[in-house]
């Protein structure tokens, strides 16, 4: 069962003992609010349950209907539905139908004229208490009873009874902390964790604010202006003595500051996010100068990006604070900069009334709110986190080196890890894959995500059709006398350049220093390849991307290590569009293509992904129909998790292809699209055969090398049962129409995405202008 469908379930429990102690206190409005608010928990863990966690979450948040159908924003923001709503989304579901009609009347209130608002009554009377928590009952014995199917609660037996738990109190209490401490992923020290720390921690001693130490925070932002001299930077500088802190204030906005943030896993950034007591221009004194003279979400702003800059996954960010004002800007910027699902919102609040306003303000983003106090979540740290979670004392990062009389040994660089993370340099060691910084669940890499050591470990890539000769390639570099090689590696966007570069690392880390490169330095990377191979004297092979380090940098490295005399393989990674003449005996080239190189290559693939969701292996087998040029890599994921797949990296997907295309056939691309979203049918070229030179698609390809045909990555061609084009076109995939659609539209423009239909009125007249022009039956 998934965490989001556990937590609406608890939020049921919770709502509903808050009732029931409610009524005990004889807190009428009080009472029938959190009946109202268990049954809209209620109906969204129905809706979780019945669509699951993707579509479910969509129709929860408002961008969705329950016939999976977008639904409009309001001022750039979509609307969660609230329980009158609700039940419509739900009303097929909740059976037998007497549970609906007892829903409403919690809707309602008991107040049965409340949707009348000429007889609408002011008060709530005990009659209508009465009734509803008659009502409620039945509501919730069904839903866990005959929905669920599970026990009844004792907790909510017991508040039946007038028994209210401890727990439920002074807040939600002990389950609240166990369903907290489930979401953080137990605080595994190989989590990233981000923290918003309150302006005072309240009800705190120096020695509860040390054991939040035990977190392996990596970005705090700190709200508290005294925390040099008092507060929780004085405590907890001390605790890490593993890590380096990298102190952050507002003086640091201006043009000149770069790098200000640190994604070595050795550093924690520290903002000061309401500035220093000691820098008194530093610190607000009012919301209104927080947000507009000291500017300081524009600088959360430069901040997270920056943070983002490497594609993160996995971090969760855990709020100690609940200022609507000041947390807005945070949860903004990190949702702006991180793909759907990648990043976890925790927020803690110490007061049950503010719920609502919390729910109401943050319901877009993937969020979960507890009811805790400071002391609770110590508490519960000190009793289930280990004391030295931060240290890496134990950490051995063994590297291959050269010994005496030329043998191979391990050297143990860990004291000189951090140094090299510093310069965007990551060094592969033995056991990497056991130590991985990304923790993901294991069908991340399908979805679209990077794959991880780990992964490559467990063997979930696919072996490509030039991985053996790539290998031959660089060992024999590697076996050459010192300087600076370079082998190529060229690959069309989505045929797994960067998963091949990754495993060929992994192949090597054993028996040579293996590196990835992420960022070039002028001197700073060459000082540190100099390091690496003055310490293990052995040839280095040091993995580069040409998106994050250009033809010109890299031609900088090589020419500064062939000064230094020293011995290095760099395989560079680059994306190729037109075609490629490759030589198979060329030492310093390999390319892949996106399609399937040989029978034996696409069977290696059915195989993989038939067994990785075994109940649509019907589906992955239909690949095997197609011809090798048009069976891709991309298309094993996308037949799997075409629904779950990373808006992100399809969107990098389609961009790669979609800006190479002519103006005229990005239009007829964005017809097509427009066409199949609204109405699931295929578009007929000669609808607007004006568009093209020869009056059409089909004729205008014939003239373009195969290799450089791109509409042919986006859209299908429809054949009839003679093999021979129909002249319809259709997105390849349902989730390609919809995406290139928005891009199509707002010209490519990815920040203008979300407001792609304030140009659909413009592409509906054009389109039927078009189709006059073309098409002589309609003139």
């Amino acid at each position: 069962m998934s965490s989001k469908l556990n937590y609406k379930i608890t939020n049921v429990t919770a709502f509903a003992v808050q009732a029931f102690k409610d009524l005990k206190d004889k807190q009428a409005s009080n009472t029938l609010n959190n009946a109202r608010k268990s049954c809209e928990a209620m109906c969204r863990a129905i809706l979780l349950q019945q669509f699951g966690e993707i579509n479910g979450d969509k129709i929860i948040l408002g961008e969705i209907d329950k016939n999976l159908r977008p639904i409009n924003a309001i001022n750039g923001k979509h609307q969660p539905p609230l329980l009158n709503e609700l039940l419509k989304q739900t009303k097929n579901f909740i059976s037998p139908q007497s549970i609906y009609f007892r829903c409403q009347d919690i809707r309602y209130g008991g107040n049965n004229a409340s949707h009348d608002p000429i007889n609408i009554k002011n008060e709530v009377s005990n009659e209508d208490v009465d009734l509803c928590i008659a009502q409620f009952k039945e509501i919730l014995r069904w839903f866990w009873n005959s929905y669920l199917q599970r026990a009844f609660p004792q907790e909510i037996e017991n508040a039946f009874n007038g028994i209210i738990g401890l727990e439920f109190i002074d807040g939600f209490g002990g389950q609240t902390w166990n369903d907290f401490y489930n979401e953080t992923n137990f605080f595994s020290k190989d989590q990233k964790f981000i923290l918003v720390s309150p302006p005072k921690l309240e009800g705190l001693t120096e020695n509860q604010m040390g054991i939040l130490g035990r977190i392996n925070w990596h970005f705090i932002f700190d709200f508290d202006p005294t925390s040099q001299e008092s507060g929780l930077y004085k405590i907890l500088k001390d605790v890490y003595l593993n890590k380096e802190i990298k102190p952050i204030n507002i003086e640091q906005n201006n043009p000149r500051e770069k790098n200000i943030i640190s994604n070595s896993n050795f550093a924690l950034n520290w903002f000061f996010a309401n500035g220093i007591s000691s820098m008194p221009s530093t610190v607000s004194a009012t919301d209104r100068e927080w947000r507009q003279d000291l500017k300081y979400p524009l600088f959360i702003d430069k901040l997270i990006k920056e943070y983002f800059s490497n594609k993160l996954q996995n971090v969760i960010v855990v709020f100690l604070w609940d200022s609507i004002t000041h947390i807005r800007p945070i949860f903004e910027k990190i949702a702006e900069n991180s793909n759907p699902g990648w990043v976890k919102f925790l927020l803690v609040y110490d007061n049950a009334l503010k719920l609502d306003r919390l729910e109401e303000e943050f319901s877009q983003y993937d969020v979960n709110l507890y009811n805790l106090k400071n002391l609770d979540i110590v508490h519960g740290i000190s009793t289930t986190v280990a004391t030295k979670n931060n240290s890496s004392d134990k950490l051995t990062v063994q590297i291959p080196s050269r010994g005496d009389q030329d043998r191979d040994v391990y050297k143990d660089i860990n004291t000189e890890r951090f140094y090299f993370e510093e310069k965007n340099i990551e060094i592969l060691y033995v056991g990497i894959e056991n130590q991985d910084e990304i923790v993901q669940a294991e069908d991340v890499f399908y979805k679209g995500g990077k794959i991880t050591w780990k992964d490559i470990f467990d063997e979930l890539d696919v072996k490509r059709f030039k991985t053996d000769e790539l290998e031959f390639k660089i060992r024999k570099q590697l076996e050459l006398s010192k300087g600076a090689y370079v082998v190529e590696l060229f690959h069309r966007a989505g045929s797994g350049g960067t998963t091949l570069a990754r495993n060929i690392a992994y192949k090597f880390h054993d028996k040579y220093p293996t590196i990835v490169i992420s960022k070039y330095q002028r001197n700073k990377t060459k000082e540190a390849i100099f390091k690496l191979s003055e310490i293990t004297q052995k040839p280095i092979l040091a993995i580069i991307e040409a998106y994050q380090v250009n033809l010109n940098d890299r031609d900088a490295l090589v020419r500064e290590v062939n000064i230094d005399k020293k011995h290095i393989v760099i395989l560079y990674v680059r994306r190729y569009f037109s075609a490629i003449r490759e030589k198979t005996d060329n030492p310093k080239l390999v390319t892949i293509t996106d399609n399937m190189a040989d029978l034996a290559e696409r069977k290696r693939f059915v195989s993989k992904y038939s067994s990785i969701l075994p109940e649509n292996e019907e589906n992955v087998r239909k690949l095997e129909n197609r011809p090798l040029n048009e069976c891709e890599v991309i298309d094993f994921s996308l037949v799997n998790y075409e629904n779950d797949f990373s808006q992100k990296s399809l969107e990098e997907y389609l961009l790669a292809y979609l800006n190479k295309l002519s103006a005229n056939q990005l239009q007829f691309i964005g017809f097509t699209c427009l066409i199949n979203y609204y109405t699931q049918q295929s578009t007929y070229e000669y609808w607007v055969a004006n568009l093209f030179t020869s009056k059409s698609l089909t004729q205008d390809l014939l003239g373009i090398p195969y290799e450089e045909r791109y509409i042919k990555k986006i859209l299908i061609q429809e054949y009839n049962e003679e093999g021979e084009p129909t002249g319809y076109w259709k997105p390849r995939f349902d989730r390609f129409g919809k995406i290139i659609l928005k891009l199509v539209l707002v010209g490519l423009n990815v920040e203008k995405i979300d407001t792609w239909k304030d140009y659909l009125a413009q592409w509906s007249v054009d389109f039927i202008s078009i189709c006059k022009d073309s098409t002589q039956i309609l003139t």
